[in-house]
């Protein structure tokens, strides 16, 4: 079909939510290998245990937890992914669960930080100087560091609310949400 002008109509494709792939449930790194809506019924990788599991979809999508790649993390704090890794090898914060091959071989691939995780990391930046070190020894995170309401923000993809104060500085607020 072909428009007055000779060129063809766009079609705007709609955007799909995400697909949970990854996720944690009760503490535990899980992939979806399969789901039947029409079962309400998922088969998922347990990579704690090491086996498949069966879950309800439906429950599935109401109780997990969201996990979150070594760059998405990156991206929420303003830290470069081998900056987190090194610091995850150096033993600086606590290592988070990976996802590996699931073949035979096992090969361990990516680091998986849940909502603690990510809580972890911060709480460790806070206490990291920036800088030369101070004669009167306070440390001096990252300006950029966000806050932590910020941060479940960005993980929950919740609303932040800033207000401009005299300075021309936007400071946020918290706000009471709606239901």
């Amino acid at each position: 079909m072909a428009m007055e002008n000779g060129t063809k109509p766009r079609h705007r494709r709609k955007r799909r939510k995400a697909r949970l792939r990854y996720f944690y449930l009760n503490g535990d790194l899980h992939k979806v290998l399969s789901v039947s809506r029409a079962q309400d019924f998922a088969i998922c990788w347990n990579f704690q245990q090491g086996k498949r599991a069966g879950y309800v979809w439906s429950d599935v999508r109401k109780r997990a937890e969201k996990a979150f790649t070594t760059k998405q993390v990156g991206a929420m704090i303003g830290r470069h992914r081998v900056n987190i890794e090194r610091d995850i090898l150096d033993g600086k914060i606590k290592a988070p669960q990976r996802s590996y091959t699931l073949d035979s071989n096992r090969r361990l691939l990516y680091y998986f930080f849940s909502e603690e995780n990510v809580y972890d990391l911060h709480s460790y930046l806070l206490t990291v100087h920036i800088g030369r070190p101070r004669s009167d020894g306070k440390v001096v995170p990252r300006q950029t560091l966000p806050s932590r309401a910020e941060l479940r923000a960005m993980m929950r993809h919740d609303i932040v609310t800033y207000v401009k104060t005299e300075e021309g500085e936007f400071v946020p607020v918290w706000k009471e949400q709606d239901w």
